[in-house]
């Protein structure tokens, strides 16, 4: 049996005009406010400050916060940047640690005194977002702890592999998941040189010179080419995984500074090409890895990362 609708009165039926989004009786909620003490004013901190002012608007339209920029430490007031915020910027830690913060985002690098930083701001319940990989690799553990017992948060999706969520993926879709191993490119300046290596026969030297000019590379970048980089990622990256540690330090690390053209066409003829890989085995109780540039056969997935 077929449903007739019932006719609708005239003061019943619904208007055919579409409501305005900017109709006052619905008005918008604020947006919520969050306070941000940011450490450091190099090019990751400005970066960070340009971020949040280019996506002011669409954050308070998408996700309902505005993120405030209250206080800015640095070593030096009188230098010259580039980007300033509208935020006090000074130079005494003890104030700006003093000072209340809904988060802390971490931009100065290296392990001190950033990390003596970021443990008195997790031991006072304040959240942190760090990018620094050096630190994580020392401390990570010990920083995890101290952000559980006082109920904040650490976060570092960007201290390994830059842009791809990697690491969000670990906490949640594999949380329940058992990974026994782990194969990775995690330094972007050593696989564009080993491309250039590979493709055109270049040098390192000139292979460094043009990744330079391609901003893939740090003026001095023996980090990169050296292996230490990919280390400490494959360390934070170990733990994420697992809850194990594998300090960085540890490893068998060597890096690229040897390969020559000589080298990538050999590869080439035994089926494969020449990769800067990361190694990690999680087996019972213990970790063990390295890094290194390996040969790759041309079936595996690693094969085809090529330059950046």
């Amino acid at each position: 049996m077929s449903v007739v609708p019932l006719p609708l009165s005239r003061t019943l039926r619904p208007s055919l005009r579409p409501r305005s989004l900017a109709n006052p009786s619905f008005p918008h909620p604020a947006p919520r406010v969050i306070r941000v003490g940011l450490l450091g004013l190099g090019t990751v901190g400005q970066g960070f400050v340009e971020l949040l002012a280019s996506r002011h608007d669409e954050l308070a339209r998408r996700h309902g916060v505005s993120f405030q920029i209250e206080c800015v430490l640095v070593r030096d007031v009188t230098r010259e940047r580039r980007v300033r915020p509208d935020a006090p910027i000074g130079a005494d830690p003890q104030e700006f640690l003093a000072a209340d913060y809904d988060v802390v985002v971490e931009a100065i690098g290296g392990i001190v005194p950033a990390g003596e930083f970021v443990e008195h701001v997790l031991r006072r319940g304040i959240s942190v977002v760090t990018a620094n990989k050096a630190l994580l690799a020392d401390r990570i553990a010990s920083l995890h702890e101290l952000a559980a017992a006082s109920g904040a948060s650490l976060r570092f999706e960007a201290s390994v592999a830059a842009g791809v969520p990697l690491i969000r993926v670990v906490e949640r879709s594999l949380a329940t998941t058992t990974v026994a191993r782990v194969e990775a490119i995690l330094n972007a300046t050593s696989n564009v040189v080993l491309t250039a290596i590979d493709r055109e026969g270049a040098t390192i030297e000139s292979a460094l010179d043009d990744a330079r000019r391609r901003g893939f590379a740090e003026a001095d970048a023996r980090l990169d080419t050296a292996g230490y980089d990919a280390a400490q990622k494959l360390s934070v990256l170990t733990w994420s995984l697992s809850g194990r540690s594998l300090p960085w330090n540890r490893l068998e690390i060597r890096g690229i500074d040897d390969v020559t053209a000589i080298d990538a066409r050999r590869a080439r003829a035994l089926g494969g090409c020449l990769k800067p890989v990361a190694v990690a085995e999680l087996l019972g109780d213990r970790a063990r890895g390295y890094v290194a540039p390996a040969f790759v056969p041309a079936s595996h997935p690693l094969a085809g990362v090529a330059d950046a």
